[in-house]
Protein backbone atom coordinates (compact mmCIF):
# COMPACT_ATOMS: atom_id res chain seq x y z
CA UNK A 1 0.00 0.00 0.00
CA UNK A 2 2.99 2.41 -0.28
CA UNK A 3 2.91 4.42 -3.61
CA UNK A 4 6.21 6.80 -4.69
CA UNK A 5 6.58 8.44 -7.64
CA UNK A 6 5.68 12.19 -9.31
CA UNK A 7 3.49 14.21 -7.97
CA UNK A 8 0.36 15.21 -9.81
CA UNK A 9 -1.65 18.26 -8.90
CA UNK A 10 -5.04 19.27 -9.15
CA UNK A 11 -7.29 22.21 -7.69
CA UNK A 12 -10.03 22.39 -5.74
CA UNK A 13 -13.67 21.59 -7.14
CA UNK A 14 -12.57 18.82 -9.39
CA UNK A 15 -15.99 16.84 -10.47
CA UNK A 16 -15.83 13.48 -12.05
CA UNK A 17 -17.61 14.20 -14.96
CA UNK A 18 -15.76 16.85 -17.57
CA UNK A 19 -12.55 16.81 -15.64
CA UNK A 20 -11.65 13.05 -14.51
CA UNK A 21 -12.64 12.15 -17.11
CA UNK A 22 -14.85 13.54 -20.49
CA UNK A 23 -18.66 12.79 -19.90
CA UNK A 24 -18.09 11.00 -23.60
CA UNK A 25 -16.42 8.18 -22.42
CA UNK A 26 -19.63 7.52 -19.91
CA UNK A 27 -22.26 7.83 -22.44
CA UNK A 28 -19.98 5.33 -24.53
CA UNK A 29 -20.04 2.82 -21.42
CA UNK A 30 -16.63 2.36 -21.78
CA UNK A 31 -15.44 0.23 -19.41
CA UNK A 32 -12.21 -1.15 -20.54
CA UNK A 33 -9.61 0.10 -17.68
CA UNK A 34 -6.74 0.38 -20.17
CA UNK A 35 -8.53 2.00 -22.51
CA UNK A 36 -10.30 4.64 -20.10
CA UNK A 37 -6.82 5.31 -18.68
CA UNK A 38 -5.62 6.84 -21.93
CA UNK A 39 -8.55 9.61 -21.21
CA UNK A 40 -7.82 10.08 -17.20
CA UNK A 41 -7.56 13.73 -16.70
CA UNK A 42 -6.89 14.96 -20.36
CA UNK A 43 -9.63 17.37 -19.88
CA UNK A 44 -7.44 19.73 -17.72
CA UNK A 45 -4.13 18.04 -18.08
CA UNK A 46 -3.84 16.30 -21.34
CA UNK A 47 -0.01 15.20 -21.04
CA UNK A 48 -1.00 12.77 -17.89
CA UNK A 49 -2.26 9.55 -19.16
CA UNK A 50 1.36 9.40 -21.15
CA UNK A 51 3.48 10.91 -18.82
CA UNK A 52 2.10 9.10 -16.22
CA UNK A 53 3.89 6.10 -14.55
CA UNK A 54 2.76 3.48 -12.25
CA UNK A 55 3.54 5.12 -8.72
CA UNK A 56 2.58 8.37 -9.20
CA UNK A 57 0.14 10.33 -7.11
CA UNK A 58 -2.54 12.50 -7.71
CA UNK A 59 -2.71 15.19 -4.84
CA UNK A 60 -6.34 17.07 -5.13
CA UNK A 61 -7.75 19.74 -3.40
CA UNK A 62 -11.35 20.06 -1.74
CA UNK A 63 -15.06 18.52 -3.20
CA UNK A 64 -12.57 16.12 -5.24
CA UNK A 65 -14.28 13.99 -7.61
CA UNK A 66 -17.94 15.53 -7.12
CA UNK A 67 -20.85 15.50 -9.04
CA UNK A 68 -22.42 12.08 -10.61
CA UNK A 69 -20.51 9.29 -9.31
CA UNK A 70 -19.89 7.56 -12.77
CA UNK A 71 -16.64 4.90 -11.69
CA UNK A 72 -14.99 4.79 -14.86
CA UNK A 73 -12.51 7.45 -14.06
CA UNK A 74 -11.40 5.68 -11.31
CA UNK A 75 -11.08 1.73 -13.08
CA UNK A 76 -8.51 4.53 -15.47
CA UNK A 77 -6.58 5.49 -12.58
CA UNK A 78 -6.21 2.02 -11.45
CA UNK A 79 -4.55 0.72 -14.60
CA UNK A 80 -2.41 3.93 -14.26
CA UNK A 81 -1.20 2.45 -11.19
CA UNK A 82 -1.59 5.49 -9.37
CA UNK A 83 -2.72 6.66 -5.88
CA UNK A 84 -4.51 9.36 -5.07
CA UNK A 85 -4.39 11.88 -1.47
CA UNK A 86 -7.11 15.02 -1.00
CA UNK A 87 -7.70 17.77 1.21
CA UNK A 88 -11.55 16.42 0.92
CA UNK A 89 -13.05 13.88 -1.61
CA UNK A 90 -16.85 13.31 -2.16
CA UNK A 91 -18.30 10.40 -0.89
CA UNK A 92 -19.09 9.17 -4.15
CA UNK A 93 -15.30 9.53 -4.72
CA UNK A 94 -14.40 7.63 -2.10
CA UNK A 95 -16.78 4.53 -3.17
CA UNK A 96 -15.38 4.67 -6.23
CA UNK A 97 -11.63 4.39 -5.45
CA UNK A 98 -12.96 1.01 -2.95
CA UNK A 99 -14.74 -0.43 -5.72
CA UNK A 100 -11.99 0.65 -8.85
CA UNK A 101 -8.88 -0.33 -5.99
CA UNK A 102 -7.27 3.09 -6.28
CA UNK A 103 -5.18 3.99 -3.05
CA UNK A 104 -6.58 6.59 -1.29
CA UNK A 105 -6.37 9.23 1.33
CA UNK A 106 -8.90 10.76 1.34
CA UNK A 107 -8.86 13.67 4.41
CA UNK A 108 -5.53 15.46 4.14
CA UNK A 109 -5.84 19.00 5.28
CA UNK A 110 -2.68 21.23 3.46
CA UNK A 111 -1.33 18.30 1.82
CA UNK A 112 -1.54 20.60 -1.57
CA UNK A 113 1.35 22.95 0.34
CA UNK A 114 3.31 20.51 0.85
CA UNK A 115 3.88 19.68 -2.59
CA UNK A 116 4.40 20.64 -5.59
CA UNK A 117 3.60 19.28 -9.42
CA UNK A 118 6.46 17.40 -10.24
CA UNK A 119 7.73 16.30 -6.78
CA UNK A 120 8.87 13.12 -5.91
CA UNK A 121 6.49 11.90 -3.28
CA UNK A 122 5.78 8.97 -1.11
CA UNK A 123 2.29 7.84 0.51
CA UNK A 124 1.90 4.57 2.84
CA UNK A 125 -1.89 4.39 2.40
CA UNK A 126 -2.00 1.49 5.22
CA UNK A 127 -0.62 4.51 7.97
CA UNK A 128 -1.37 7.53 6.55
CA UNK A 129 1.88 8.40 6.11
CA UNK A 130 2.81 11.36 3.26
CA UNK A 131 6.69 12.04 2.63
CA UNK A 132 7.90 14.61 -0.14
CA UNK A 133 10.94 13.02 -1.21
CA UNK A 134 12.06 16.51 -3.06
CA UNK A 135 11.81 18.99 -0.12
CA UNK A 136 11.98 17.16 2.85
CA UNK A 137 8.61 17.64 4.13
CA UNK A 138 5.93 15.26 5.60
CA UNK A 139 2.80 14.62 7.29
CA UNK A 140 0.50 12.13 8.82
CA UNK A 141 -3.39 11.63 7.76
CA UNK A 142 -5.70 9.18 8.93
CA UNK A 143 -5.81 5.98 6.86
CA UNK A 144 -8.95 4.20 6.00
CA UNK A 145 -10.55 1.23 7.50
CA UNK A 146 -8.54 -1.30 7.44
CA UNK A 147 -11.11 -3.71 6.06
CA UNK A 148 -11.56 -1.24 2.79
CA UNK A 149 -7.63 -0.99 2.67
CA UNK A 150 -8.13 -4.96 2.12
CA UNK A 151 -10.66 -4.73 -0.74
CA UNK A 152 -8.22 -2.18 -2.62
CA UNK A 153 -4.94 -4.40 -2.31
CA UNK A 154 -7.19 -7.61 -4.04
CA UNK A 155 -7.59 -4.90 -6.63
CA UNK A 156 -10.96 -3.72 -5.62
CA UNK A 157 -14.38 -4.79 -3.98
CA UNK A 158 -15.65 -6.46 -6.56
CA UNK A 159 -12.47 -8.82 -6.58
CA UNK A 160 -12.43 -8.62 -3.21
CA UNK A 161 -15.80 -10.22 -2.97
CA UNK A 162 -15.43 -13.02 -5.70
CA UNK A 163 -12.41 -14.35 -3.58
CA UNK A 164 -14.76 -14.30 -0.89
CA UNK A 165 -17.40 -16.21 -2.57
CA UNK A 166 -15.05 -18.94 -4.31
CA UNK A 167 -13.29 -19.81 -0.73
CA UNK A 168 -16.22 -19.50 0.88
CA UNK A 169 -15.16 -17.11 3.27
CA UNK A 170 -16.82 -14.76 5.74
CA UNK A 171 -17.14 -11.32 6.16
CA UNK A 172 -17.43 -9.67 8.95
CA UNK A 173 -18.03 -5.46 9.24
CA UNK A 174 -16.17 -4.27 12.17
CA UNK A 175 -15.27 -0.73 11.93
Amino acid sequence: MIREGRCWKVSNEVPIDGALLELKYVHMRLNDPDEIAKHVLAAIKPEFSKECQPGDILIAGTRFGHGNPHAQAFKGMYALGIGVAAEWMTRGAYRNCVIAGVPFLPECPGITELCSEGDRIRIDYSTGLFENLTTGASASYQPIPAKLREMIQLGGSGKYWTQKLQTGGTDEWKF
